[in-house]
């Protein structure tokens, strides 16, 4: 600002001069804009050279935390660096970057002959509310020149992504019957206990499984037999999320970028449920995998396989972090699931985290639900009575609404007592 102060006040001279035919306004005009320009020019001559790195502690950290970034900062130039301010570049949605002087540090030069320290770490703390990816940086240097006129600042580095994580809610265990509420356990428990030959079979029955003939005893029989009970040491699950655009049309504070949703309510409490129940249930012994209504390939993540190696539950959450809503409408979604449940063989755990589905696609789920036991569905919306939930419970599914602002376990706590009641009726 005192730059320009100094330049207006340098062209009214100038104006002034020619009017009122005095060579003094000349001088003064002279020298009021050869000052920024001086400063300029110093500015130029002794324009800094730094590196830098970043860290984040933790590396990954859940949305609604804080995250301590470290930012190391070196003087690679000859000479020591001027005195200036600093500060990094954040994206608004991450937080807040202070802007705090930066130390003097020695170059190449003074550090060969006095030993001078040429570099230091500076330290601040974000706090990011919302999910996602987000670049921070690059590291910005403010400087002035030595009269104050002239502001340059110089970006040093580039950007490292910040990965925020959707919030987990810890779920309270619960019974969903037989086929859930056994787990791990009980099916390692049955697998332990019972042989081969204590199999009960019975015939085989048009929509059995092929996977679960016994070969045994259909050569005993001379006709195809089943296995009763198949005993399994790893039980799975699917994790359905609803990922499509239209499916969250009531969320409030919604923003559209590159036909994504971004931080929608709807949507990012879409999110964190289908991260919970994920966690959950992989925390139980089940092998999940997580489908989306809108990617290309139609596997959002694989947690089975993330699962099995260190750190599988951070990378199962940095790949959600990443998710957006495709502008693109997978229209058969509900023929990939089916596919996905028939290859299991039927009677797979299935729980689905829909938005608002129309009409037809809740008739379209709801032909889905001889495949799998229990079938759920969680209806993120904030209507008060969905018309698509009593398609879905004629069905035989499990439903419960989850508003905006609804706490997830009460929510969990639900489908566990209704899939109970289902049980007695």
């Amino acid at each position: 600002m005192r730059g320009f102060a100094f330049l207006s006040a340098a062209a009214a001279c100038l104006v002034l001069a020619y009017v009122l035919d005095r060579r003094e306004l000349l001088v003064l005009a002279f020298f009021l804009g050869l000052m920024p320009a001086l400063g300029a020019l110093l500015l130029s001559i002794g324009r800094p050279r730094f590196s830098v790195t970043r860290t984040f502690q933790p590396e990954t950290v859940e949305a609604g935390r804080p995250v301590h970034v470290t930012i190391g900062v070196r003087n690679t130039g000859g000479t020591a660096s001027p005195e200036a301010r600093w500060f990094d570049t954040v994206p608004p949605d991450a937080g807040r970057t202070p802007s705090a002087e930066l130390p003097v540090l020695g170059g190449s030069l003074l550090r060969a002959v006095a030993g001078a320290d040429d570099a230091t770490e500076l330290t601040y703390e974000l706090q990011p509310e919302h999910r996602g990816v987000y670049p921070i940086g690059p590291f910005v240097v403010a400087g002035q020149d030595p009269f104050g006129l002239v502001l340059r600042t110089t970006e040093v580095g580039g950007s490292d992504p910040l990965v925020v994580t959707p919030r987990i809610t810890p779920l309270p265990e619960v019974p969903f019957g037989r086929a859930v509420a056994d787990g791990s356990a009980a099916e390692l428990q049955r697998h332990g206990v019972m042989g081969d030959d204590d199999l009960i079979t019975r015939e085989y029955r048009p929509g059995d499984a092929k996977r679960r003939v016994h070969w045994r005893s259909t050569a005993r029989f001379g006709e195809l037999m089943v296995r009763q009970e198949e005993p399994r040491s790893n039980p799975e699950a699917v994790v359905f999320l609803d990922t499509r655009p239209r499916s969250y049309p009531h969320a409030h504070g919604i923003g559209v970028f590159d036909g994504a949703l971004r931080h929608a309510d709807d949507f990012e409490r879409a999110i964190e449920l289908c991260a919970s129940v994920t966690l959950h249930l992989q925390g139980g012994g089940y092998e999940v995998d997580v489908l989306q209504s809108a990617a290309r390939t139609g596997w959002l993540v694989r947690p089975r396989e993330a699962f099995g190696a260190p750190g599988g539950s951070e990378e199962f959450l940095a790949g959600l972090a990443a998710v957006g809503a495709p502008g693109a409408v997978d229209r058969g979604f509900a023929d990939r699931l089916s596919g996905e449940l028939r290859h299991r063989g039927g009677g797979t755990p299935l729980f689905a985290v829909l938005g608002s589905p129309s009409a037809e696609e809740a008739e379209r789920l709801a032909t889905l639900r001889p495949l799998a036991d229990p079938a759920v569905a969680f209806l993120v919306t904030n209507d008060p009575e969905p018309d698509e939930e009593s398609t879905l419970t004629g069905a035989g599914w499990t439903c419960v609404r989850v508003g905006t602002g609804d706490d997830l376990a009460a929510a969990w706590r639900r489908i566990g007592e209704r899939a109970v009641h289902h049980e007695h009726v």
